[in-house]
């Protein structure tokens, strides 16, 4: 996987690097105020966009579920530990809610696209048999293991945040825009139509703008606005690395047919087969 997807990996770890820069940057002053912290995710950190390529991908992906499931985790994992590490204790069960959710409804949302026809999987090689469904032993511990680690996570979760009036206004922006960008590259378009449909995307996060300032005059509108940027930008990133990997993958798999159909003759192969020629007529 790694042989046929470099560029993929690559922008994995770039990605890693940066939020690792920018933690540790942001340790070095102290926990971050809440304020603070929310316009670090928004413009610098962009957590809420990582989320939703973990959502999008664990749909859309052709690997194993346990895998999807065992890498999501993991990634989500990494991802709080990271900021919990540098963000008031005070607003810690509000960060853990917020990214449970959007994972969850990015996840849904993903699902119904799917079902409905409206986006495919991702054509990515696997080496795995397509078999019934099923589950084996080690699997069901597997995904015993990796429910007791969701469980583990939620016990800090604190969902009053949604009792709140103009919470929707951030978990909005982070949950349909992503759900909007899907439609765009993981659906078969017609040539010319998805730089069209990227714009719109653009236009939507700004209505979504326009609508959280009719109901909100401070800060919150602008953030959630430069959140859903992030998210249209880094999801555009990911879509066009995968997308010059499959090309990539796509021109060694034409070259080396054209080799073997223009390969030159070995006059070694025709004394080879002159000299079984009369054996079998012997």
């Amino acid at each position: 996987m790694l042989r046929s997807r470099p560029l993929t990996w690559l922008f994995i770890l770039a990605t890693l690097c940066v939020d690792l820069a920018l933690i540790l940057g942001a340790r070095r002053n102290g926990a971050i105020q809440a304020s603070e912290g929310l316009a670090f995710f928004v413009y610098n950190y962009g957590l809420p966009a990582q989320i939703s390529v973990l959502a999008i991908w664990a749909v859309l992906s052709r690997v194993h579920r346990l895998v999807k499931a065992a890498w999501v985790t993991l990634a989500g994992g990494l991802l709080l530990l990271m900021t919990w590490w540098v963000i008031e204790s005070a607003y810690r069960g509000e960060l853990v809610a917020f990214c449970f959710l959007q994972l969850s409804l990015v996840l849904l949302g993903c699902i119904l696209w799917l079902k409905l026809g409206w986006i495919s999987l991702l054509s990515e090689t696997t080496d795995e048999v397509q078999e019934k469904f099923q589950f084996s032993l080690v699997e069901i511990f597997g995904w015993t293991i990796i429910v007791a680690f969701w469980a583990f996570a939620l016990r800090f979760a604190d969902f009053r945040i949604i009792t709140q009036d103009l919470w929707w206004i951030w978990l909005g922006c982070a949950v349909l825009i992503p759900l909007c960008i899907v439609l765009v590259f993981f659906k078969q378009l017609l040539p010319g139509t998805r730089l069209l449909r990227l714009m719109v995307a653009y236009l939507f996060a700004l209505v979504l703008y326009g609508i959280a300032r009719i109901y909100d005059k401070g800060p919150l509108p602008s953030w959630a606005f430069a959140m859903a940027i992030t998210q249209i930008t880094y999801i555009t990133a990911w879509w066009a690395v995968m997308r010059m990997d499959a090309v990539m993958v796509e021109r060694k798999e034409v070259t080396a047919a054209s080799r073997e159909r223009l390969a030159i003759f070995d006059p070694s192969d025709k004394r080879t087969a002159s000299e079984n020629v009369p054996k079998q007529n012997q």
